[in-house]
């Protein structure tokens, strides 16, 4: 495999985690806003409930773009999905930017935390599915470094700018990705279960560069997908039948086990170890803990340590 296709496949991990980049702005923006809203500065002023839907409505809108990222990703491909989710994740952070009412500010982030949401789910599988095995832990940690360095130049911003300017900046990164996908080849997996194998072919060799890799790589996909396929078949042939064979599988400690132990680690450990209220209200939480710091920059300094 050459050189510039490594560079070709790290950029379009790139290009399609610049929207993840984006959703730390997204998720840190309530923080340095809200006490500018409640204050009245910039001409708008929010009350307390205000305030609350502000931050929280961010978390309804991801939940409805993970369940919408998994099925249109699979029904019109990685890349449009991906391109679709940065215009909506604009779109949304310039409402909220542009408009002092209350009503088209909470759509914006309603629509901004759908779009990152589903984004969450597209970026890594076409990554995966972009990626060679070789540069694939690399490429792979883009979303998490994308995501925390996103998060720590809002909070950067946040701390010299009027958050409203901040929205503003936010949609730089979406729209840079948008260009660059547009550069970028569908994923070659996505292609090769929609039977278009000749796209896939072409496509994976935009990524690899040598034809004998290539369909190396072609033949390992089409026996996976076979081996799906026998699976699926072995469930049964009615829904009914495939439910209940999916009902005893999940009864299995095999999928028990890790199961619960991902869950402990992620949702309770993380989700309910309180994060998503320290990242919608730091400001808020270090202003009431009077701390003999600017609460703008201690904000900043602890999104860089993260």
């Amino acid at each position: 495999m050459s050189k510039d296709r490594k560079i070709a496949q790290v950029l379009a991990a790139f290009a399609t985690n610049l929207c993840q980049f984006t959703n730390g702005f997204a998720v840190s923006l309530s923080s340095y806003s809200i006490p500018q809203l409640q204050s009245g500065e910039g001409g708008i002023q929010f009350t307390v409930d205000e305030t609350s839907w502000f931050a929280s409505v961010l978390a309804i809108g991801s939940i409805t773009g993970s369940l919408w990222g998994g099925y249109v990703s699979d029904k019109i491909g990685r890349k449009k999905s991906i391109i679709i989710d940065c215009i909506g994740t604009v779109i949304g952070f310039l409402m909220i930017g542009y408009f002092n009412s209350f009503p088209v500010i909470i759509i914006g982030r309603l629509l901004t935390g759908h779009f990152v949401g589903s984004n969450m789910v597209a970026t890594p599988i076409f990554v995966g599915e972009t990626s060679h095995p070789d540069i694939r832990d690399f490429t792979g940690s883009f979303l998490m470094i994308m995501y925390c360095s996103g998060f720590t130049l809002s909070m950067f911003l946040g701390a010299i700018l009027h958050w409203k300017l901040v929205c503003y900046i936010a949609c730089v990164f979406p729209i840079i990705g948008i260009v660059i996908m547009f550069l970028m080849r569908e994923s070659p997996s996505w292609l090769l279960r929609q039977k278009r194998e000749i796209e896939a072919f072409d496509c994976l060799n935009f990524y690899r560069g040598n034809e004998e890799i290539v369909r190396l790589e072609l033949d390992r996909m089409r026996d996976n997908m076979l081996r799906i396929d026998k699976q699926r078949l072995s469930l049964g042939d009615t829904t009914s039948q495939r439910l209940q064979a999916k009902m005893r599988r999940i009864t299995e400690s095999s999928f028990l086990k890790p199961f619960l132990l991902l869950n402990l680690m992620l949702g309770i450990g993380l989700e309910w170890g309180g994060f998503p209220a320290i990242a919608y209200y730091t400001h808020t939480l270090l202003e009431n803990l009077q701390a003999p710091v600017n609460p703008y920059w201690m904000a900043v300094m602890l999104a860089g340590f993260r």
